[in-house]
């Protein structure tokens, strides 16, 4: 009963969507976003090295006896963290406006 329901739910959106063309840039802007999402965790991990030794040297420009491992890793997770909370922000913000605007279209 609960599979058939979403499955209705699903072919009405769908068929919101092919109505209204404009729609579409909130999906494609959340695909996006969440492919950018996908490169950073992946780019983090991979050049997690490369990213320490570039946040150490950073951080030496500014204290030179403070520029230690857990100073710099703390920056990076800083800015990891940022990048996620914007990226995250963004296809919240465009999955919501695709809801908002398809109960907008749903009701007339």
């Amino acid at each position: 009963m609960r599979l058939q329901k979403g499955l209705d739910i699903t072919r009405e959106s769908w068929q919101v969507l092919k109505r209204d063309r404009q729609l579409l840039v909130f999906p494609m802007l959340s695909t996006s976003a969440a492919i950018l999402i996908v490169c950073t965790v992946v780019s983090a991990f991979l050049f997690s090295a490369e990213l320490d030794r570039w946040a150490v040297e950073f951080v030496a420009r500014f204290d030179g006896d403070a520029a230690d491992s857990i100073g710099a890793q703390a920056l990076v997770f800083a800015g990891l963290l940022v990048a996620y909370f914007v990226q995250w922000s963004i296809v919240i913000y465009c999955n919501t406006a695709l809801v908002g605007c398809a109960l907008i279209r749903f009701s007339g």
